[in-house]
Formats: C-alpha cells, structure tokens, sequence
C-alpha cells in the first residue's frame, strides 16, 4: 500500500523509544482514543490479535473495509 503515508511500522525500530511505547500500548487498547497518530489516521492495518481491531469498530470514527485470520483494515469514516 505505498500510497498511503505510514505514521508507524511495528516491524522494527525506526521511531524511538517514546512512539514505540505508544504504539504498543495503543495496539493493545490502552489510551488509544488519546493517540495522536491514531486520530489522525485515515486507514489503519492491524493484526487480529492485538485487542485494538476489537475495539476500533465500536468507535463512530471507523470502519472495517477488509478483514482476514491475520489483519484487519479500517478506515475513518
């Protein structure tokens, strides 16, 4: 999906300490409506099993496009 601006890539450590942390807490449903990046994004890739994709489709902001046994996508509404 290169044309979609990534805000972080969990598959290594290119962001520092500080981003990391935020992303792991925020893929694990803790402080994520707080997230800066999550609030901005447009369309967010997760794996299924972080608790985030479970709690993202209750929130009126977005909405499950795609999913499989491996990721969900969304997209803001």
């Amino acid at each position: 999906m290169p044309e979609h601006p990534v805000a972080n890539d969990g598959r290594t450590d290119l962001y520092g300490d500080e981003i990391d942390t935020r992303c792991l807490m925020t893929e694990n449903g803790i402080g994520y409506a707080a997230d800066p990046y999550l609030q901005q994004a447009r369309l967010v890739l997760l794996p299924t099993q972080k608790p985030l994709p479970g709690l993202l489709p209750a929130e009126p902001h977005f909405s499950v496009i795609d999913q499989d046994s491996l990721a969900v996508i969304l997209v803001r509404r």
